[in-house]
């Protein structure tokens, strides 16, 4: 299979309009992400759960 710009594999190519990219962050920065990242995680996660339980037992 041949990639597309962005690595989307060309069978795919039109399903994603979104194009990955990377740029480089300040290390201060990159350290509170770190930080954060298990806690925005939980709260996901916790959120995600109280969608699913109202889509699937409510509505």
């Amino acid at each position: 299979m041949s990639q597309t710009p962005g690595n989307v594999p060309s069978h795919l190519q039109g399903r994603f309009p979104v194009e990955r990219i990377g740029i480089a962050i300040d290390p201060i920065a990159a350290e509170l992400f770190k930080r954060y990242q298990s806690r925005v995680n939980v709260q996901f996660n916790r959120i995600l759960e109280q969608e699913l339980h109202y889509a699937l037992n409510i509505e």
